[in-house]
Formats: structure tokens, C-alpha cells, sequence
């Protein structure tokens, strides 16, 4: 039995070892998250270009989302940013994020840096998980965590929009975390509202889109 486990262990050691960096999307607490169908990369079923990119729907709720923030909030007094951009939360856990928001005074404090960012947004916007997990749990598991990493970071609001359920997680220090349905109002510095399905409808797309 115990040669057994042995071997199981080794082969474990091996297909860690046989997957390369650029299939790593982030590192939570030390552990790689590899990118949703890195498996299919590794087989040779599929390239690397094939799972990189976001989905129609996941592209096209980032832009609603991105076009009501640029009309929306005080662009003197905040700075948008998208483009998997990646946080630097603390040694071993390296994030990356779809949509944040910083207040332009924090760049006041120290350069703008080439490499991840030091500095905690004040909301972080996330569209589905891109990360490969094998079962609900650890899926479960890694939203929670990165969650709470953000908010212990000095993130005031981290907001999850889940296409295939039509839920948004509403996430902030000191306060329950809400779900809501997709046409509920969320809220964003205690003055900009706004609703995901009215974005979608205003910009004159379907909002029955096809389920997975």
C-alpha cells in the first residue's frame, strides 16, 4: 500500500512539474491556478490560444460595464483600469483582475510601476472564474479566498458578476456579503448605481442569451 501512494505521489510531482508558467492565471496562498482547460493544452487537443481568451458574453459584459464607468464616475477623481491587470497582494499570492477602479490620489504616493501592482484598488469588478477547478468546492473555495484576500488587502468593494447564474456577489469589509439577481441595482461608492441586465438592455443587446 505504502509503495503504492508512493508512486501515486510521484506521478502527481510530475504533472505539476510538466506544467509551464504561462498556463499559471494566479498564485493563491503558494499554489498555482492554472487557466480553465490548461489540461486540453497539455494533451495537445488544444493551443494555448484557444483558452486564453474570454468568452463573447464575458467580453461583452466587461464593455457595458467598462462604457457605464467612464461616463459615469468622476474622472478627475478616479482612475479605471482593465486588461487582467495583476495585484501583488503579498509574497505567494499574485492576483489578476478584469475591471478596477483606484482613486487618482493614491498614485500620488509612489510610482507607477512596470510590474504588478503594489497598491489596493478601491473596487475590483471580476466577470466568472477563469481558474480550472475539478469540483464545486474547490471553485467555492477559491472565490471565497481570493475574495478575502482582496478585501484584507484594502480593497472597499470586490463585486463578482457569474454569467451561467445570473448572480452578482456584492463584497465589502465589516459587511455580509450580499447576492443578488442580475437586474438588482448594485452600488458603487455609496453613489453610482447601476444594473447589469439594464446595461445590457441600454446597449441594445439580448439579455436571453444562450445558456451554457
Amino acid at each position: 500500500m505504502e509503495a503504492v501512494e508512493k508512486k501515486k505521489r510521484n506521478v502527481s510531482a510530475k504533472m505539476t512539474q510538466k506544467v509551464p508558467a504561462y498556463l499559471v492565471a494566479e498564485e493563491l496562498d503558494g499554489k498555482p491556478v492554472y487557466y480553465k482547460g490548461y489540461r486540453d493544452v497539455l494533451s495537445g487537443t488544444k493551443t494555448i490560444e484557444d483558452i486564453m481568451g474570454a468568452s463573447e458574453l464575458q467580453s461583452l459584459v466587461a464593455s457595458v460595464i467598462l462604457e457605464y464607468l467612464y461616463d459615469h464616475l468622476d474622472r478627475k477623481k478616479y482612475q479605471i483600469a482593465s486588461n487582467e491587470l495583476g495585484l501583488h497582494i503579498e509574497k505567494r499570492n499574485n492576483l489578476s483582475m478584469d475591471v478596477v477602479v483606484y482613486e487618482k490620489e493614491q498614485f500620488k504616493t509612489s510610482p507607477i510601476s512596470r510590474n504588478y501592482s503594489v497598491r489596493p484598488p478601491r473596487v475590483v469588478i471580476e466577470i466568472d472564474i477563469e481558474g480550472d477547478f475539478p469540483n464545486q468546492q474547490e471553485f467555492a473555495n477559491y472565490y471565497l479566498k481570493k475574495t478575502q484576500k482582496l478585501l484584507d488587502f484594502g480593497v472597499r468593494q470586490v463585486i463578482w458578476f457569474f454569467t451561467d447564474v445570473r448572480k452578482v456577489v456584492i463584497a465589502e469589509p465589516g459587511k455580509p456579503w450580499l447576492t443578488v439577481d442580475w437586474q438588482e441595482e448594485i452600488m458603487l461608492f455609496n453613489h453610482y448605481r447601476f444594473s447589469i441586465k439594464n446595461l445590457l438592455e441600454s446597449s441594445g443587446l439580448p439579455f436571453n442569451f444562450e445558456a451554457e
